[in-house]
């Protein structure tokens, strides 16, 4: 089991994205985040990218989907079931103190849904600012 992410003694490392964002990880979600880089690997259960059914609509023959698959990340490579890649992504993090301090930002921004995410060898608490609505 992964370990919750922590910077220093009782300060806590805390994902933050805002759902107005989408999947837009460069814009900042709000002024107390911080931007990191990190790589997502980009895991789907087909043994070659020719095999990517849900993009047929958009590409109609095999090559084409391999090329969209070949034109992002790198490290292509397939593994156990899996074609895999990794893409360089952003992700937004905040620092808090105390739960003081973690309540004042829920409160400043108001709506707010909590989850875990797990990144490398960390859980982190994962906030969202429900600023729009999303299904």
């Amino acid at each position: 089991m992964a370990s919750i992410a922590t910077v220093g003694r009782g300060s806590m490392k805390i994902y933050i994205k805002r759902t107005s964002s989408g999947k837009h990880d460069n814009i900042q979600p709000c002024e107390e985040a911080i931007g990191e880089p990190y790589t997502f690997v980009d895991r789907r259960f087909y043994r070659t990218p020719e095999e990517i059914r849900d993009l047929a609509v958009f590409f109609s023959s095999p090559e084409q989907r391999a090329e969209w698959w070949y034109s992002e990340g790198t490290n292509h490579r397939a593994e156990g079931g899996f074609i895999i890649r990794d893409v360089k992504k952003h992700r937004w993090f905040m620092q808090v103190e105390t739960l003081q301090e973690l309540l004042g930002f829920i409160k400043k921004y108001q709506e707010c849904i909590a989850g875990t995410l797990s990144l490398s060898d960390h859980d982190y608490l994962w906030l969202e600012i429900y600023d729009d609505y999303r299904e």
